[in-house]
């Protein structure tokens, strides 16, 4: 029996391009009967299964802000829970990407404050000079 991630990443493969909402609800409703199945998941309902497949880079959304399988969640789609090396190598890259980042920004900060630090003490000189 499959899973219900891998039912639901069918789904889909089979219809791309959902809004988030609309895979909660794919999700929820896929173990209950017609009778009993939603037109709206529950707000928060699974998001942490879904949030789990998305850093696995599994799903990614484009540009309309739409989801949709990639090419990576097409190999796991059986397993979409398990963890690989290209999984931890994309996260050791994006964790890099924004250790950078905010290194960079930091190295900016502390010369701005350099920057305002020489002023201060070169102001803070000539009024000790006029004191005198």
């Amino acid at each position: 029996m499959k899973s219900k991630m891998t039912r639901m990443l069918e789904h889909l493969r089979k219809h791309p391009r959902q809004k988030y909402g609309q895979l909660q609800t794919t999700l929820y409703n896929l173990d209950r009967k017609k009778s009993e199945q939603v037109a709206k998941a529950p707000t928060g309902w699974s998001c942490n299964n879904i949030k789990v497949i998305i850093d696995r880079g599994v799903i990614e959304q484009d540009e309309n802000g739409l989801w949709f399988l990639t090419e990576h969640g097409k190999k796991k789609i059986n397993k979409p829970y398990a963890y690989t090396v290209e999984d931890e190598l994309r996260n050791m890259t994006k964790m890099f990407k924004k250790s950078r980042e905010r290194n960079s920004l930091l190295v900016a900060e502390n010369h701005k404050l350099r920057e305002f630090k020489n002023k201060f003490t070169s102001l803070v000189e000539l009024s000790f000079e006029e004191d005198l």
